[in-house]
């Protein structure tokens, strides 16, 4: 076993996601004696959980920048097959069953059965807030009966993707009466989806009224969520049942959407052409920008200001540090001006 960072070692992970765990790396020369069977679940805040496979169990949470001894996991071998027992006698005819037998028994076939799978991450994420309802009443903060939820960009910040992964609007702010919920495009791991997806919930339960302290600290704590208030993220417990809960959901149907374009890190598209067959075109030309909203501002505007004991009572300006190495404006008094601090 080597010893490496949760990155490099999810680079070695089977089919199943499994690696061969063997001690964190830190006051230990050598991995242990027998090493464990594990998979890695990243959650938000540079987070690691490492479940037991076998059981799915928390085994131990960790930093990204944590190295510890991994390895790659050995195939399991195959269970023996058990011969089912021989039935000697034939079985006793069974009374034929009730109705409300029979609508039970349907009931149960349609909870076991495969997960529904939906085309559109809204009708995901609005099934989604069903199966969460009960988690609400359990706390004492029941959701309302109606909640819009969509995927989109916060709302108010210079920099909405890197700061808001959801957001919440009272009641007051919409026509319908009805709270509008936003998640990020960014994130498409589900445990950070729905645990985004709850933290807003309590602000819908509450109507934005106790913005992140008072009741909302009090019901988020209670349904597992954990961390800073503006930024939780689910606990074990909390992130184990949102897991169950993406299960019945069946995949997210969404893809991550990155508004400066996407890291060298994520996955390409299969049928997007390499690099050597791409080299060349359009030289000379811009990147293709990402959106069709408005460009960024490339050029920093400068603040050129006139002294307040001027008859033009401090005027103010904006140019750019090209013109200013040309030559300073000057006031309508004819009072040259000087560059703010």
């Amino acid at each position: 076993m080597e010893t490496m960072k949760p990155r490099e070692a999810a680079e070695l992970a089977n089919k199943k996601g499994e690696i061969m765990w063997g001690g964190r790396a830190a006051g230990r020369k050598n991995p242990l004696k027998t090493p464990v069977r594990v998979t890695l679940h990243f959650l938000p805040r540079g987070v690691v959980e490492v479940r037991k496979a076998e059981t799915d169990e928390s085994f131990e949470l960790i930093r990204t920048g944590t190295a510890f001894f991994a390895g790659k996991a050995p195939r399991r071998k195959p269970a023996p097959k058990v011969e089912p027992p021989k039935v000697e006698d034939a079985p006793k005819e069974e009374a034929p069953e009730s109705p409300a037998e029979i609508e039970q028994g349907e009931k149960e076939h349609q909870d076991q059965a495969e997960p529904v799978g939906y085309e559109t991450r809204e009708q995901w994420l609005q099934a989604s807030i069903n199966l969460l309802r009960p988690k609400f009443e359990a706390v004492g903060l029941p959701l309302p009966k109606k909640v819009h939820i969509s995927v989109g960009f916060g709302y108010g910040a210079k920099a909405e993707s890197a700061k808001i992964l959801g957001e919440c609007w009272s009641r007051a702010a919409t026509m319908d009466r009805v709270n509008h919920i936003f998640i990020s495009p960014e994130i498409t791991d589900v445990v950070e989806v729905l645990a985004t997806e709850t933290h807003e919930l309590v602000h819908a339960a509450d109507d934005n009224v106790s913005g992140h302290k008072g009741r909302f600290t009090k019901v988020a704590k209670a349904l597992g969520l954990t961390g800073k208030m503006t930024a939780t993220y689910a606990g074990p417990e909390l992130a184990a049942e949102l897991r169950e809960i993406a299960k019945q959901l069946g995949p997210y149907p969404h893809s991550a959407l990155y508004p400066n374009g996407a890291p060298a890190s994520a996955p390409k598209p299969k049928d997007e052409a390499p690099e050597s067959e791409t080299e060349g075109e359009g030289e000379g030309e811009s990147e293709a920008p990402v959106s069709s909203g408005p460009k960024k501002q490339g050029t920093r505007m400068l603040k050129v200001i006139c002294s307040e004991d001027c008859e033009c009572d401090g005027y103010t300006v904006r140019t750019t540090q090209k013109w200013i190495e040309i030559g300073l404006p000057s006031c309508p008094f004819g009072r040259e001006m000087t560059v703010a601090a």
